[in-house]
């Protein structure tokens, strides 16, 4: 108990506990009188503690610095409070006794002054507000106290002259609403001053408070006073606003007439020297300037340098001065030191809008030594201009690449850049989910898809949207009609719309839906234009566009709208190009180029008059002539002024837009010297710089044809029922109908993707001369281009039935041959090298041993981190096993490995063994090959032979993997795939040798028995000098009609070992001595009792065992009358009364025997 009250009783230690379970709870705000009165009853508590521990306690009253941490949990109002009750007692240290009294006696005050408010309170809202000038009234109304004072006045001081009785009536008492503190007004509530003049108003207005002292009442019925701070006298409560307006800091707007600048106090240092100084922080100035008193009392020496200070305004002043190094340090960390060398130094700065560079920067004409340039590089404006007009040519003519394994341009690589991770992250995602990926390809194909424009359908509509935002949040609209969607998924190309339709009626019906449901998120569809009137004749006039209102008003005029970079033509329903007439004015390369480009054709109709141009610039660019240089006299020349007046003739170009539902759909390629071209859309390229065969040439064009032709037949809304693929080169078609892995790369890899976007069945032969792609290659004026021609009307054989249309045999020439794999002949030589296999004597178990094997025989490292399969191991387990029969058995390993029999002196002659040819081990041979339902390693088990390290291991393993079994179990679980000579003496010899398996067998020891005690073995004494007792019972007696319990008690003379019994009545000291006296009587005095005090007693036996032990103390008393030594023997020691105790188990057995579960008279009993 001393140590537990040394430990966890200490006064002082309580104290601090109870303290800091005070110091805890939320600090007391000022009005709180709930948490007020909490924090009151536990210091009480506390003192009350320490009261009741004496001295102790009395010295932890009296210690003051638990006062001070007490006090710190009350507010600023209430800790002064207290000091000014301490200086009222003329007390010197507060003691916890003087804490605890003031808090019960400030708690009354507190509690008192809550309950007259709320009387006040509620008079003050039954009272009526009196009649009186209603410009006092609106004063009363407008008069507010929310904001600061600059003196702490009390607002509420009344008039003097009001009696004692009156005043005690109508001077209000203060309370604060705002913290609910009964010490002072609202105005003085240090708490409500802190909030914003906005959060006050909030305050009181949400709380419908009085504007005055922020009670539960009308600004008229308050009954504050509020004198003139100045003449101390009553005033109207709008003048005392108007007064208080020059006190006021909380709220008023004040000019900024000074900048703070970042000031630092630091620590200069030269040596011994130290200076403690301020320092401002100049981000604007280029030096670091330290006053010439500062740099004398630490006394620096430097170089003498002049300084140039110059202003904004550039004002300028020459300073002389020296540059000094110094050491300077934070003041508030005198040993954190940073040194300034001469302040030249500049100086990198990571700011939120990236790094800056500050502090001077030397010139490189300082530098007087000269310095070689090993290399140079110059760019000029042009070098961007020269890689574009070099993808003309080399583009596509490189060898083929996959779309997603592309070049980027510089354009797409800082766009890749700019997004960061995101773009790779996203890249992840596609990669990761194969549909979202071709989601996300189908968007962006929708670009190449809108470009064309609508040519399907009779009915076209085109539209435009007035205003297009970027980021507009849009609902989902796509269960009001899968086809207004489509349609705006399909045809709208950035903010235009075009579209075709069937019939005029469906026309109309998706233009209302379309509208309607475009309107909803913000967008007008405006400047609508169709070649049909009446589709557009329901709209209102100002959406229309203007050259359709012309229409509708049936004037002769062939409206014009924009389509895509085109003009369409309502009226005859045509497209139409737009001349773009450029001067190019000298015909230089610049002007060439630039003029070419210039001319937009998304259909590419005009293709094979822009490849004249195309040749052109390449052949300008063979001659290495500059950007700007003059084209000189000559064939360039005159070639190209022939293009340029040309081109006033585009407007006389008209193409229908609306082509009737074709059976069939061709496109045809060429590359006979430098195009490739398709049909419905043409697309060209030039041939690239470097010199390539005319069938690879071709077979390029091929290529494009089929990428093309694929793209039309995804994107048209007709139904394309058969595709032909036509060419003017026997060889394409013979590479196309080929297997694509028996050419080279650059010939296999294109003859791949085209048999996988076309059948290569489809492709047939067309000469020359009937051939439209030629018109790319030779190029064609404008005027071959207008009218019914090969360009625009296909070939003449396209109108034959099919089996009219050219046909040509394939045959392999040498164009065929040139492109062909050579053969390649590998000859492999396989060879086995037998490495010796893990020491088997290093491991101590199978399964480690396997391992190593594993590693060792697939040329892992021992540290290396390597996935491990079955597979491994299980090839790792034959090696091991077949390493055990070959040091096991040699010669039978040799003899069944040849096809011969073992030698008749051969301990596995008995086993009939075999061989298994494909793991290479020796199996059991046996008369089991037919059964069905075993294994084949239970039918033919590997031999082993007991005396190998590998199969000591094994045992083992097993051993441990089924927690160390009997003999006969693991025998039979080894014999499922391994037959082990001698297997049961093996395995009892492994298991000798286990630990566990030593452990798990042990045989209980049986402890000897101690000797006799003293009392057993008196020879030649007396009968029952010494006497062992013991009780048995309860035995159940009848005694009239009810049923009561008798014990017997047996007493056993150790010498003689006679026996005698009586009978008790009850367990208590005095039914003991009276049969002790009777059997005294009867068989003399014993000098010595012996007694087992019974550990050996359970359940029933419970009340006896209890019984002599409340008997002990008495009992010894009565024996020792007698002379009678009476003791018990130990517990747990049987050799002390093991002699009775047979008796009584005898006695038991009898009367079961006699009586049975009979209740018998006392009588019955005692002649038993």
């Amino acid at each position: 108990m001393a140590s537990l009250i040394q430990t966890y009783g200490q006064p002082h230690q309580l104290s601090l506990q109870r303290i800091a379970e005070l110091m805890e709870e939320p600090t007391i705000r000022s009005g709180d009188t709930a948490g007020f009165r909490k924090f009151a009853l536990r210091v009480r508590a506390l003192v009350g503690m320490l009261e009741q521990l004496g001295e102790d306690g009395r010295i932890e009253l009296r210690c003051g610095s638990h006062v001070a941490r007490l006090l710190r949990k009350l507010p600023q109002d209430l800790r002064a409070t207290f000091r000014r009750y301490l200086y009222s007692r003329r007390d010197g240290v507060p003691s916890l006794m003087d804490f605890a009294e003031w808090l019960e006696y400030e708690l009354v005050i507190q509690e008192g002054g809550d309950r007259l408010d709320r009387i006040g309170d509620a008079q003050g809202e039954k009272g009526k507000p009196k009649e009186g000038d209603k410009s006092k009234r609106a004063a009363r109304k407008t008069t507010t106290v929310l904001h600061g004072a600059a003196q702490d006045t009390a607002p509420h001081a009344g008039p003097a002259e009001v009696s004692a009785p009156q005043e005690a009536l109508d001077k209000p008492k203060a309370y604060c609403p705002y913290c609910s503190n009964t010490q002072h007004f609202l105005d003085q509530c240090l708490n409500f001053k802190q909030l914003t003049k906005e959060q006050k108003a909030t305050w009181v207005k949400s709380n419908n408070r009085c504007w005055r002292c922020g009670r539960h009442h009308q600004a008229a019925q308050c009954r504050l006073k509020v004198l003139c701070k100045t003449s101390k006298r009553e005033v109207a409560a709008g003048a005392e606003v108007k007064s208080s307006t020059d006190v006021l800091y909380l709220d008023r707007r004040a000019g900024c007439n000074q900048v703070l600048l970042k000031v630092s106090k630091v620590l200069l240092r030269n040596g011994e020297h130290t200076l403690e100084t301020y320092a401002i922080l100049d981000d604007g100035s280029e030096r670091t300037i330290l006053l010439q008193d500062a740099a004398e009392r630490l006394q620096l020496q430097g170089t003498p340098e002049s300084l140039i200070l110059r202003t904004v305004r550039e004002d300028r002043r020459e300073l002389h001065g020296s540059s000094v190094t110094f050491k300077i340090s934070p003041a508030s960390q005198p040993t954190k030191t940073f040194t300034v060398t001469n302040a030249f130094t500049a100086a990198a700065v990571k700011t939120r809008l990236g790094w800056t560079l500050q502090g001077p920067v030397k010139s490189l004409q300082q530098y007087s030594h000269q310095q070689q340039c090993l290399f140079l590089a110059t760019t000029s404006q042009a070098a961007e201009l020269f890689k574009q007009v070099e993808k003309l040519w080399q583009l596509d003519t490189l060898p083929y690449r996959s779309e997603r394994l592309v070049t980027r341009s510089r354009r797409d690589q800082e766009a890749t850049n700019l997004l960061g991770e995101d773009h790779e992250s996203g890249e992840k995602r596609l990669s990761r989910d194969p549909v979202k990926a071709e989601a996300y390809r189908a968007e962006i194909m929708k670009l190449r898809r809108q470009v064309m424009p609508p040519e399907e359908h009779s009915t076209a509509i085109s539209s435009d949207i007035k205003g297009m935002f970027h980021q507009r949040h849009v609902h989902d609209h796509s269960h009001q009609g899968d086809e207004v969607c489509e349609s705006i998924e399909r045809h709208f190309y950035v903010d235009n719309w075009l579209q075709s339709f069937s019939s005029p009626d469906g026309a109309k019906e998706v233009i209302d839906k379309l509208r309607g449901l475009l309107m909803e998120g913000g967008f007008e569809l405006r400047q609508w234009a169709s070649n049909i009137p009446d589709v557009i004749s329901h709209l209102p006039n100002e959406i229309r566009s203007e050259g359709s209102e012309q229409w509708l008003n049936h004037t002769d005029m062939d409206p014009q709208e924009a389509a895509l970079g085109l003009r369409w033509l309502c009226h005859s329903d045509t497209l139409r190009y737009k001349s773009r007439l450029l001067k190019c004015s000298p015909p230089t390369m610049r002007n060439i180029y630039r003029v070419l480009a210039s001319q937009y054709d998304p259909i590419g109709f005009l293709t094979p008059f822009t490849t004249r141009a195309k040749v052109l610039v390449q052949q300008l660019w063979d001659k290495k002539r500059e950007w700007d240089d003059p084209l000189l006299p000559g064939d360039l020349l005159t070639a190209w002024k022939a293009w340029e007046d040309e081109l006033p003739h585009l407007d006389d170009i008209r193409l229908p837009r609306c082509y009737v539902s074709l059976a069939l759909d061709h496109a045809a390629k060429d590359a006979a010297g430098h195009v490739e071209v398709a049909f419905l859309t043409a697309r060209s390229r030039m041939a690239p710089k470097r010199q390539l065969s005319i069938p690879r040439l071709e077979l390029c064009a091929a290529l494009t044809g089929a990428q093309l032709a694929n793209l039309l037949i995804r994107e048209l809304t007709l139904e394309v029922s058969r595709v032909v693929m036509w060419t003017d080169s026997t060889t394409v078609l013979a590479w196309i109908q080929s297997d694509s892995c028996r050419f080279k790369v650059f010939v296999g890899t294109r003859i791949a993707e085209i048999q996988e976007l076309t059948d290569s069945q489809a492709w047939r032969y067309v000469e020359t001369s009937e051939n439209p792609a030629d018109d790319l290659t030779r190029g064609k004026t404008l005027q071959d281009l207008i009218g019914e021609n090969r360009w625009t009307q296909g070939p003449p054989f396209l109108w034959l039935p099919p089996d009219q249309w050219p046909t040509h045999p394939i045959a392999e020439g040498e164009d065929v041959a040139e492109e062909l794999r050579r053969p390649t002949t590998c000859l492999m030589a396989t060879v086995t090298t037998n490495h010796p296999l893990p020491d088997a004597q290093q491991f101590s178990s199978f399964s480690e041993l396997v391992k190593a094997t594993a590693r060792h025989l697939h040329g892992a490292a021992a540290d290396e981190e390597e996935t491990p399969t079955a597979e491994k191991f299980k090839e790792a387990e034959l090696s091991i096993l077949r390493s055990a029969q070959r040091d096991s058995f040699p010669e039978e390993v040799r003899c069944l490995a040849a096809g011969k029999p073992v030698p008749s002196s051969s301990c596995l002659i008995t086993l009939a063994p075999e061989y298994d040819v494909s793991l290479r081990l020796i199996r059991v041979g046996g008369r089991l090959r037919r059964c069905q339902e075993l294994e084949p390693d239970v039918i033919h088990p590997v031999v082993l032979d007991p005396r190998h390290v590998v199969t000591k291991l094994l045992i083992r393993q097993v051993d441990s993997d089924l927690k160390h079994p009997g003999a006969e179990r693991l025998f039979a679980e080894l014999r499922r795939k391994f037959w082990i000579l001698h297997g049961r003496e093996a395995i009892r010899r492994e298991q000798r040798s286990c630990p566990e398996c030593q452990r798990w067998r042990a045989q209980p020891v049986n402890p000897k028995m101690a000797d006799l005690p003293p009392a057993r073995l008196r020879l030649y004494r007396a009968t029952v000098f010494s006497t062992g007792i013991d009780c048995f019972g309860p035995l159940q007696v009848k005694v009239g009609r009810r049923s009561e319990k008798r014990w017997g008690l047996l007493f056993k003379c150790l010498t003689t070992r006679a026996v005698h019994i009586e009978v008790l009545s009850s367990i208590n000291t005095d039914s003991f001595l009276m049969a002790l006296r009777r059997f005294i009587s009867r068989r003399g005095k014993p000098a010595e009792l012996l007694s087992d005090q019974g550990t050996n007693f359970r359940g029933g036996n419970r009340e006896l065992q209890e019984a002599f032990r409340d008997m002990h103390p008495s009992l010894q008393a009565e024996l020792a009358e007698h002379q009678i030594k009476f003791c018990f023997n130990p517990p747990g020691a049987p050799h002390f009364g093991g002699s009775w105790e047979q008796e009584i188990r005898s006695i038991k057995t009898a009367l079961t025997a006699t009586m049975g579960s009979q209740v018998v008279s006392g009588e019955v009993l005692t002649t038993t």
